[in-house]
């Protein structure tokens, strides 16, 4: 049979946040409202009414009164209203979209064009590539730029090919930089493409493209993103051919002078390629208002003084009135001791650093002191602590929350800050054809846009009133309106990270995080104060919109989405309904996968191989669901009263009230969608069974098979139909009722109709919904849909995003612990999307790893960095000597292995249903049949397949027993019990007989009769009886329900980390891991630890070993050769320091003869050994420093300085990871005395 697959995202222009509900009317709703009408299904009666305006189509006309009556839509008494509404929305559906043609130019147009452009543009220098001229003269140059300044260079044509002319403004002194300096770009047509996605069709990733991003790794280039355009080349043909041949490529020092830096794709004129310009940028400065500094919870005085504050303040009021009124008060105060107390720490961080210079320039001059001495020793541990505070502030002006501080990442956080300020700047903005170009503009149109966008239209809409919703029990209901607890208000505050981007109030959730007990008696008040009277203080409501584009170079206001910043107190609150309402959402929507707990994404691609507006629909939709009255106006209020301001560049713009629209970014948010969604899927389902739809049968050759007719992750909707034109009729008036009711927008400029098979006259069938065409395969929820599972190419958008994310030039950004980190965070986004659902190829595993490696390992531009360590050791648990990355193909079985576990246990998920209808069950439900045939090409076959190896680590637990099989199941502990009864099993009647045919329950209890085909032997007697002791000796619960336990961990759950160790199992080495991993040390000082465990830092033999002669001499004592334990403990200036501390500590030490067992043995429990246990990294780090000093730099420090350099680090760090301080250093040593 022909089937076509529709997907319809259903969604507005400007996402989640402002989706439209519907107005239910006064009286409209009528509980006797429930009559059935009858109705012909092909053809549809026709209307009888009043005609209509001519642009709307003869099906809507004729038929939609009457079918919206069949999906349960009320319009009683409102028909005409009822029919002019839909045919708004479809006229709307049927706009059409805008076509622009271009002229070409000849020779002497062009050269005007482009002297007109460069006018406009005003660029500094110009770069004009196939220039096809063999001479360039003064006169062509003055042709093509009226600078009179102008000079040039060019190279000549070969012919009627190639030729570029490169033209500057000789006024510009700085221009000789560009060629050799520090700071340099490359820019021009690099005829060649680094992803797939940079053409029009979307191919194989080829060997061109992998040698061009590994040009641009090694380089330590960036690739910024293109602005205005991403393919910059077209052949000007029916149907075009595109890619993106043309880009700048600027270093690291390059970006750092021009930090708002930006390439911009210009309009194509005269060439088949775009001009693409350079714009060093511009930063618009908003208007500051306070924004909490998590940086200032790591002041020793700042808790104490909050308390005194907080205490000090009286008002009068409701509890939320009197939190609201607190914090207002102490944001001033915290302003004001962060002016006269805590200063700015970049001033700060300079005039420490100029303090230093200034004692070194007196040491240098032979006028050091013993207190300029001591005096330097402060300065560099106030210098310490100033430069983490500063790396504590870019960090959370980057909003990275992968990357923790105390690693020395502040160039790295002040560069993505500076990325993130440059993508996010608005400099001009189009609505439709008007242009915002000044700032006064920006700000009004947005603003206008914006509370038109959040403002009630429809005067009236029909209501969902014949259509049947899931309902919540009056147990459930009741239990969502309980009392709020103090400790579900805790896990609901330390849920929410610390590190999001503050609302109006500007408080950050650390600040609660860290003086909670400070404040705790005012929030829970007010939270009381919620519960009881349903509603808070107003202003605690308020809201920031922030505008953060959906694609690269976004210039329309509907390519902006709109983010909400609420404030800190309404953050807790959302928090603590939301998660109360994820409990029983499950329960009112088996089509939707998204937010519900122990649903997953995967779910609707392995089954198919933006906002809420008139919130009257989603009180009325609440009520159907029977959610009770208290719980309705908790809501209502928290989407009620919320005003909204919006960011623009950072100034908030406009405060306004909206009565309508949800906001992204609410915790809430998204549960109350999928809601709201639940209503077109009844109307799917309403379809389905009256007929209108057929949906997708998930075996064609049972006619009561499952069929499939659609799927839900929040606004993302899959649509099974048949290709004819009644179905897309039938489904067309669907979506209008849906619309209708609801406000919520279809999205045709993303909808596609996908036909799957061969169907005849795609194209009219198109006409009938509107959408595009598009062909399998096809993305769904950002994972490929009908493609081959083993397919190379699917993988390409993450190998794209994996190199993007690992980009060379990040190297030089971090220590080997930050490139860790990153590594880590990148494999656990990214990949594992992909490997929880497809097998990976060899060679794309091979290739992420290669990323992997290289990013850990190498260096920048022509630097040649070794690998230090073998990639098996690397991905080995950090238990047993490795760094705990995982292995791509293994990692990839485990995660699939997963979906046999889900089979096995989840029994009623609709996936589930799914594969049983399509293979149907073997084992009594405990696994699928074989795909085989036609229905082996696909994702489930290679997912059983794994049954054998994954069968093995199970045990199954004898409830009733009907599933499982006596005899040849792994149900006793002792293993299989023919293997540990064969003589009994070779004459059992049934080999593969249930435990239930062998136990029945007396009053007694359990009774075993085990049929056998025989009497029994003597010589068989012994086994029988052990067989029969072991059997009664089972403890078994009655009329329990048979499950299964994964073997490998405690809990009897499955792990995929299980799984994957018992995938990639090492030897088990005694390690010394703790000592390593555990001590309170910077994470780059404990990646150094592990290598010198290792015995891999590259000290002189370990370079003789790669074949690299030099002098074998150790460069600290220039006594003896130079390996790791002799530089890190026999070596006498390493002994010196040894001897030092164990001075300090006053203990007597027989040094081991490696570090591997010296990190063996130093490791002491409890918190008191914290310096204890950082003793040997910051030795081994800092010698290791002072060592390297000698060697490349010949500078020598005296022995005491480095002694005191050891003591300062260890005090540093002590103080960073406990509530510790020290004055001084001399107070540190005291205290380790």
């Amino acid at each position: 049979m022909e089937r076509a697959i529709s997907v319809d995202e259903a969604e507005t222009e400007l996402g989640m946040a402002s989706h439209c509900l519907a107005v239910v009317p006064n009286g409209t709703l009528r509980e006797d409202s429930t009559e059935e009408i009858s109705l012909d299904i092909s053809p549809l009666n026709s209307y009888g009414g009043e005609s209509f305006q001519s642009d709307q189509s003869e099906w809507v006309r004729q038929n939609m009164e009457v079918f919206s009556k069949q999906m349960g839509v009320f319009i009683e008494g409102c028909e005409t209203e009822a029919m002019a509404l839909f045919t708004a929305i479809e006229r709307r559906w049927r706009q059409p979209g805008i076509s622009r043609t271009m002229a070409s130019l000849n020779c002497k147009m062009k050269r005007s064009q482009i002297k007109n452009a460069l006018k406009l543009w005003k660029g500094e220098v110009i770069c004009l590539q196939e220039t096809k001229l063999e001479t360039v003269s003064k006169a062509i140059v003055r042709s093509l730029w009226s600078n009179r300044f102008a000079d040039w260079k060019f190279l000549e044509s070969e012919g009627a090919s190639g030729g570029v002319l490169i033209m500057w403004d000789k006024a510009w002194r700085k221009f000789k930089i560009i060629w050799w300096g520090v700071p340099w770009c490359i820019g021009g047509d690099f005829n060649v493409v680094r992803f797939p996605s940079e053409k029009l069709r979307e191919g194989r990733l080829t060997g061109a493209m992998t040698t061009f991003s590994d040009f641009i790794a090694e380089l330590g280039l960036i690739d910024l993103p293109l602005l205005e355009g991403q393919l910059t080349w077209s052949n000007n043909q029916d149907p075009p051919s595109k890619s993106r041949l043309d880009r700048f490529l600027v270093s690291i020092d390059w970006e750092d002078q021009f930090s708002h830096l930006v390439q911009k794709a210009l309009p194509r004129f005269v060439s088949d390629h775009c001009p693409i310009l350079l714009d060093s940028g511009t930063y618009i400065r908003g208007k500051l208002y306070f924004k909490f500094e998590n940086m200032w919870l790591r002041h020793e005085d700042f808790t104490g003084n909050v308390r005194q504050w907080w205490g000090s303040y009286k008002f009068q009021g409701s509890p939320s009135f009197v939190l609201a009124s607190k914090l207002k008060v102490l944001k001033e105060d915290i302003k004001k001791w962060n002016k006269e107390f805590f200063g700015d720490v970049h001033i700060k961080k300079l005039e420490l650093m100029k303090e230093l210079q200034l004692l070194e320039s007196k040491e240098n001059q032979g006028l050091f002191t013993r207190d300029d001495r001591v005096h330097r020793l402060n300065t560099q541990a106030e210098l310490e602590r100033t430069l983490l505070l500063d790396e504590v502030s870019w960090r959370q002006k980057s909003r990275i929350q992968w990357l923790k501080e105390g690693d020395k990442n502040t160039k790295f956080f002040h560069r993505t800050a500076n990325a993130n300020r440059r993508n996010n700047c608005i400099e001009s903005m189009m609505h439709g054809e008007l242009k915002w170009e000044t700032q006064d503009e920006i700000r009004e149109g947005i603003v206008d846009f914006y509370q038109d966008l959040y403002s009630e239209r429809e005067a009236w809409r029909p209501v969902l009133g014949g259509v049947e919703f899931n309902s919540l029990g009056a147990e459930e209901a009741t239990h969502i309106e309980r009392p709020f607890s103090k400790e579900e208000v805790v896990i609901a505050l330390k849920q929410i990270s610390g590190e999001k981007a503050p609302g109006p109030d500007g408080f950050t959730l650390a600040f609660f995080h860290h003086c909670w007990n400070v404040v705790k008696n005012e929030v829970l008040d007010s939270i009381q104060e919620f519960y009881v009277h349903e509603d808070f203080e107003r202003s605690l409501n308020s809201t920031f919109v922030v505008l953060i584009p959906k694609k690269v170079g976004a210039s329309d206001v509907k390519d902006f989405r709109p983010i909400s910043l609420t404030g800190s107190i309404y953050k807790i609150i959302s928090k603590v309904l939301a998660n109360r309402l994820r409990e029983v959402l499950g329960s009112l929507s088996p089509s939707q996968n998204a937010f519900i707990q122990g649903r997953q994404i995967q779910d609707s691609v392995l089954i198919a191989n933006e906002s809420l507006d008139s919130r009257k629909f989603l009180m009325f939709l609440m009520e159907r669901c029977g959610f009770g009255v208290k719980w309705r106006n908790w809501i209502h209020f928290c989407i009620s009263s919320v005003r909204f301001s919006v960011l623009i560049n950072g100034t908030p713009c406009g405060f306004f009230s909206s009565s309508r629209g949800l906001r992204q970014g609410d915790s809430l948010s998204p549960l109350l969608f999928v809601l709201v969604m639940e209503a077109l899927s009844r109307l799917m389902d309403r379809a389905v069974v009256r007929g209108y739809l057929e949906g997708f049968s998930v075996d064609n050759a049972n006619a009561s098979s499952l069929k499939v007719s659609h799927m839900l992750f929040a606004d993302d909707t899959l649509v099974f139909c048949g290709a004819t034109r009644d179905q897309l009729q039938h489904l067309k008036g669907v979506l209008l009722c849906f619309e209708a009711v609801s406000e919520l927008r279809i999205n045709l400029g993303k909808s596609k109709i996908v036909p799957v098979g061969p169907i005849a006259d795609v194209d009219n069938l198109v006409q009938v919904l509107g959408g595009k065409i598009a062909s399998l395969p096809m993305k769904y929820m950002g994972l490929p849909l009908g493609a081959r599972y083993k397919s190379k190419d699917i993988w390409n958008p993450i190998l794209e995003k994996m190199e993007r994310r690992l980009v060379g030039w990040k190297r030089s950004y971090f220590s080997k612990g930050g490139r860790l980190t990153l590594i880590k965070s990148t494999l656990s986004s990214l990949p594992t999307y992909f490997l929880s659902l497809f097998a990976v190829p060899a060679s794309v595993a091979h290739r992420i790893e290669k990323f992997q490696r290289d990013f850990l390992w190498g260096g920048i531009e022509d630097e040649f960095k070794y690998h230090l360590v073998n990639w098996h050791t690397i991905c080995t648990p950090i238990q047993q000597g490795g760094l705990g990355l995982r292995q791509i193909v293994p990692f990839n079985q485990a995660l699939l292995v997963k979906w046999l576990w889900r089979f096995a246990n989840e029994r009623n998920a609709y996936w589930r249903q799914v594969i049983v209808g399509k293979y149907g069950c073997d084992r009594d439900g405990w696994h699928s049949k074989e795909g085989r045939g036609g229905h082996g090409v696909c994702l489930w076959k290679h997912i059983q397949s794994g049954w054998s190896q994954f069968s093995r680590y199970v045990r199954y637990i004898v409830g009733s027993g009907d599933s499982i099989w006596f005899w040849e199941d792994r149900w006793s502990e002792e293993g299989l019990l023919r293997d540990v009864f064969p003589a009994i099993y070779q004459i059992a009647l049934h080999k593969q007989a249930p435990v239930s045919e062998y136990l029945s329950w007396h009053v007694e209890g359990m009774v075993w009769s085990v049929i056998l085909q025989r009497p029994l032997q003597d010589w068989e007697m012994g086994e029988y009886n052990d067989l029969m002791v072991f059997l009664y000796q089972l403890k078994l619960e009655r009329s329990a329900v048979d499950q299964l336990r994964w073997t490998c961990t405690t809990s009897g759950l499955f792990e995929v980390q299980s799984y994957y160790r018992l995938l990639n199992s090492h030897s088990n080495t005694d390690f010394p891991w703790k000592s390593i991993w555990q001590s309170r040390v910077p994470h780059k000082v404990a990646v150094f630890t592990w290598l010198v465990a290792q015995g891999k830092i590259l000290t002189l033999d370990n370079l003789r070993r790669r074949r690299i002669w030099v002098l074998d001499w150790c460069y600290m004592c220039k006594r003896a050769g130079e390996s790791v334990n002799h530089l890190m403990i026999h070596c006498e200036y390493a002994q010196e320091l040894w001897s030092m501390i164990f001075c300090l500590f006053g203990v007597s030490w027989a040094m081991p003869p490696t570090t591997y067992d010296l990190l063996h043995c130093w490791r002491r429990k409890g918190p008191a050994y914290v310096v204890w246990n950082a003793i040997p990294s910051c030795l081994m780090w800092l010698l290791w420093r002072e060592r390297n000093q000698k060697a490349f730099e010949d500078a020598e420090r005296h022995s005491a300085d480095l002694k005191l350099l050891i003591i300062r680090t260890l005090m540093e760090w002590t103080a960073a990871v406990t509530s510790c301080s020290f004055p001084s250093v001399f107070a540190f040593i005291d205290g380790c005395v």
